[in-house]
């Protein structure tokens, strides 16, 4: 079975807050995007709106799919059932009922 290794992360750095991610088939990177967002949002949302993407990116792979993530901030909220955030609820729309999806926390 095919293996996707994807690492995200979301950052404030001199008041821009944006988020990258990195798609990687073995050792060989496979995709690279990354985002500015506007300069009100918080790196909660930049964290979780990379994993978005993330997702969004490989919803055509075939195989196994881990994302990984500095931010346990952003999985709490997907493994509880009940979250006010609107984009928690948008990951966690992407990922039900897909058993090849798994997140990490990689600190």
């Amino acid at each position: 079975m095919s293996k996707y290794d994807i690492f995200t992360d979301g950052s404030n750095c001199n008041g821009r807050v944006g988020y990258g991610a990195v798609i990687y088939y073995g050792d060989q990177i496979q995709r690279e995007f990354s985002s500015m967002l506007n300069d009100e949002a918080t790196v909660f949302l930049a964290e979780a709106q990379g994993i978005k993407n993330a997702i969004m990116e490989t919803l055509d792979l075939q195989g196994e799919i881990n994302i990984y993530t500095d931010s346990r901030t952003i999985l709490q909220p997907l493994n509880v059932p009940w979250s006010q955030c609107i984009i928690i609820h948008e990951i966690k729309k992407w990922i039900k009922n897909k058993a090849n999806y798994r997140l990490y926390w990689d600190c």
